[in-house]
């Protein structure tokens, strides 16, 4: 599931879907006209949420209950320069672009030593081997968080507490550093899309809206 933003051109009775290729990344999974963030911790929401206080719906403005968003486009070009600047600032003071995972403590009482902690992780990583599944990728289980698939370059181990739900829960919080080049380029492809609208006349740039879905 996901938080889709899709241009639309509507002039009076007729609406457009308009989405193509980004001219600067093609390959990329955000298009001219069409973002998604998924809900899971990698979505752009919710890192850039995180790292920056910024997301779609900061930089396009919050959807109408129809979840059509009228756009100020200057406004929004403005935002865009300002979240691209915020992770350069990021990147400036931290020299790196940074996730954090919780992890909501379970089991505790069964891994009372380093020892006992090898001795699963040998386990998980020789079933691992025995049998990867690339389409797995790190997974999680009953008995931990295992990143076999993609290893994590973790930076800190922060012991806290889980705020979701009713009530606070014991967990532990990993900060790990992330490439930074997806969430740059879907910063660059949402530019191209509002540099696209500002390119028509003041008249046609009233007629672009965003829809939300998801």
């Amino acid at each position: 599931m996901s938080l889709d933003a899709t241009l639309n051109y509507i002039d009076g009775e007729n609406r457009l879907i308009v989405v193509n290729p980004s001219g600067l990344h093609p390959n990329h999974e955000f298009s001219l006209g069409k973002f998604s963030s998924k809900y899971t911790p990698d979505g752009f929401n919710t890192v850039l949420d995180h790292l920056i206080g910024e997301n779609l719906l900061s930089i396009f403005g919050l959807p109408t209950p129809n979840n059509q968003a009228t756009i100020n486009w200057t406004y929004a070009k403005n935002k865009i320069v300002e979240v691209r600047a915020k992770i350069e600032s990021y990147l400036e003071d931290t020299g790196g672009f940074h996730r954090v995972a919780s992890f909501i403590h379970r089991n505790g009482e069964e891994i009372n030593s380093h020892t006992a902690a090898l001795r699963l992780f040998r386990q998980e990583m020789s079933q691992y081997r025995k049998d990867p599944d690339p389409e797995l990728g790190n997974y999680s289980t009953e008995k931990g968080e295992f990143m076999f698939a993609k290893p994590w370059k973790v930076l800190a181990v922060i012991p806290g507490a889980n705020e979701g739900g009713q009530s606070k829960q014991p967990c532990t919080f990993v900060v790990y550093e992330e490439d930074v080049l997806w969430y740059s380029e879907a910063i660059d492809v949402i530019e191209e899309t509002i540099d696209f609208v500002l390119s028509q006349t003041e008249l046609e740039q009233k007629k672009y809206h965003i829809s939300w879905s998801g």
